[in-house]
């Protein structure tokens, strides 16, 4: 297949081996993202991806793929980048040895949550990332 179908037929296998709780989802969801031309799709299924691992229990590698994410689509106006954002800032936070990043990052992280509301989308993420916060118990000082 042409490599848009290709990426999309993994991103199909992906999810429904994710369904059935099966590790190869890991690969294929994560072929998928790397592939996929268009950026929206594909930062929708790097923050699938990003569920998977998580709820796998691969910590590290949820915040590696997680960073990896944000490179490649930070200054994308894109919302799903500030979900990007709170996966990122919440696992730093509760890292004994990445706390300290995080603590350096509070100061971008605060003007993320302060874009005014006429910014539609992308304001309504950043609240969303302050209440995620607050959930979490993270200060953004």
């Amino acid at each position: 297949p042409a490599p848009a179908e290709r990426a999309e037929l993994l991103h199909r296998l992906g999810r429904a081996e994710a369904t059935l709780r099966d590790p190869s989802s890991i690969g294929h969801l994560r072929e998928a993202a790397e592939s996929t031309a268009d950026p929206a799709r594909a930062l929708d299924i790097f923050l699938e991806l990003i569920d998977v691992l998580a709820i796998a229990g691969l910590w590290r590698e949820t915040l590696e793929t997680a960073e990896a994410a944000l490179a490649r689509f930070t200054g994308s106006d894109l919302p799903g980048v500030l979900d990007l954002e709170a996966f990122s800032a919440a696992f730093r936070a509760f890292d004994p040895a990445r706390v300290g990043d995080y603590d350096r990052d509070v100061p971008r992280l605060r003007e993320l949550v302060a874009l005014p509301r006429e910014r539609g989308p992308i304001a309504r993420w950043a609240d969303w990332l302050v209440t995620a916060a607050k959930t979490l118990g993270v200060s953004l000082r």
